[in-house]
């Protein structure tokens, strides 16, 4: 399994990414991209499989994402036990839940199949938000930012997710 982004959302966002991928813009990657539709659709609990529909761009976390791989990791386990009905405190199912996910015998965490589902389902639920909210594609990333933050800290936004993310 890999990282897959809403077969749209390349597309959708090609105003605002990086064009040469030389500089530090806020949506230089496809995985900056991936990262805020994420963040959102965890936040706003919005989770849409992809099913075999995803955009496939990335095997692992980017090295500027790895040391925050276990907070998305963490809040996607968070709002699937949530959106599945899992009580934090019924550790049998817990455990099984992250061991659905991830493989933590070894080395951190790596994840599993269902773990890129769930976060690419996430992802895209978050794009679809997105899409909903806003007119048209971004074509401004001042703009983009502003309906993001003010998206995020809706007053009904679930506080699933840190201010890190």
């Amino acid at each position: 399994m890999a990282f897959q982004l809403h077969p749209d959302a390349r597309d959708w966002f090609k105003k605002v990414r990086g064009k040469d991928g030389k500089g530090k813009e806020p949506l230089e990657t496809l995985f900056d991209v991936y990262h805020m539709c994420f963040v959102l659709g965890v936040a706003r609990g919005r989770f849409e499989p992809l099913g075999d529909s995803g955009d496939t761009f990335m095997d692992e976390f980017i090295q500027r994402y790895r040391a925050h791989h276990l907070l998305m990791i963490g809040a996607m386990i968070s709002k699937s036990l949530e959106r599945q009905g899992v009580a934090v405190d019924d550790r049998k199912a817990v455990v099984k839940e992250v061991e659905r996910f991830v493989d933590s015998t070894g080395l951190g965490m790596i994840l599993k199949p269902d773990g890129f589902r769930e976060l690419n389902g996430y992802a895209a639920g978050g794009f679809n938000y997105l899409r909903e909210e806003l007119s048209g594609p971004p074509s401004d990333m001042v703009f983009l930012l502003d309906r993001f933050y003010l998206l995020l800290n809706q007053e009904n936004t679930q506080a699933a997710v840190g201010p890190q993310l």
